[in-house]
């Protein structure tokens, strides 16, 4: 199970328009810098150890669903996720799905948003108030990664109190 003051961001949505399909959305587990709450976009970081205890844990809480299919991103981390659900199930395949890639953060990938604070302060208050920005908009002319482009999930629609703590709905 995950520790505490972490969570899988499990989220069910339900169509009915599609005959009552579910489409499950579950976070990756931890990664090393998961806990030093560095930013990690498209850095390709492995599972900690916590990290295989929060996949095995999310493997076992989706046992009785009844999964079709798995997508996941690229990255590492994701396929180390979803491989852990896949090998409790049989038949239901891995799919690697590009457009699922974390947004890459260019010069803010392994810094905490103390140092990018430290850094660009503006420019991370203006991202977090917009973050369909791009971040080489917010941060500095040295960001060498654009913000991913194509068909993304939509901006969080509320954010509450402290602009530097946008939160989904």
């Amino acid at each position: 199970m995950p520790a505490a003051g972490w969570s899988w961001a499990l989220r069910c949505i339900t169509d009915p328009r599609a005959g009552g399909r579910a489409l499950l959305l579950a976070r990756h587990g931890r990664t090393a810098w998961t806990g030093e709450g560095r930013y990690q976009g498209r850095s390709d970081l492995p599972l900690s150890p916590e990290g295989w205890a929060d996949a095995a844990g999310l493997a076992a809480a989706l046992s009785d669903e009844p999964l079709v299919s798995i997508y996941t991103s690229p990255l590492l981390r994701a396929r180390q996720t979803a491989g852990c659900i896949a090998a409790r199930r049989r038949g239901v395949a891995v799919i690697v799905d590009d457009r699922l890639a974390e947004i890459p953060f260019g010069d803010w990938e392994g810094r905490t948003q103390a140092e990018i604070r430290a850094a660009t302060p503006e420019g991370l208050r203006r991202w977090k108030r917009d973050p369909g920005g791009s971040v080489n908009q917010w941060a500095s002319h040295s960001i060498r990664s654009p913000y991913a482009t194509g068909p993304m999930l939509p901006a969080p629609k509320k954010r509450l109190g402290d602009p530097d703590k946008v939160e989904n709905s």
